[in-house]
């Protein structure tokens, strides 16, 4: 049951591309950074681990699955760090960034 539509796909493509980037700002900040920094990325690692350990198996799961949650939880965590952290890098792609969500027309006040 793996998912090969060009969304899918593309998300795929998006997730490497994203724990790439990540892997190389904690690199740059393990070499050049500071306490600070260093201290800021210290869970973010085990984070990509757990991450990048599970994404392949995301795509094998029915969508509504536990796991499936788990895995997009993840990303984004990832997401959000990336956004936050690393924004005004250059190699920091648009599609990292994590949208603003709006409350459900529900929950608008009147």
């Amino acid at each position: 049951m793996y998912d090969s539509s060009p969304t899918a796909l593309a998300q795929l493509d998006q997730d490497r591309a994203l724990a790439q980037f990540l892997r190389d700002r904690m690199t740059d900040v393990e070499t050049t950074g500071c306490a600070a920094e260093r201290r800021a990325l210290a869970g973010l690692r085990e984070v990509l681990v757990e991450f990048e350990e599970k994404h392949p198996l995301a795509a094998r799961m029915p969508p509504d699955d536990f796991f499936v949650a788990q895995i997009d939880t993840l990303r984004w965590v990832l997401r959000c760090t990336a956004t936050s952290a690393f924004s005004q890098h250059p190699d920091f792609q648009h599609d990292f960034h994590v949208p603003p969500t709006l409350p459900a027309p529900s929950e608008n006040p009147s």
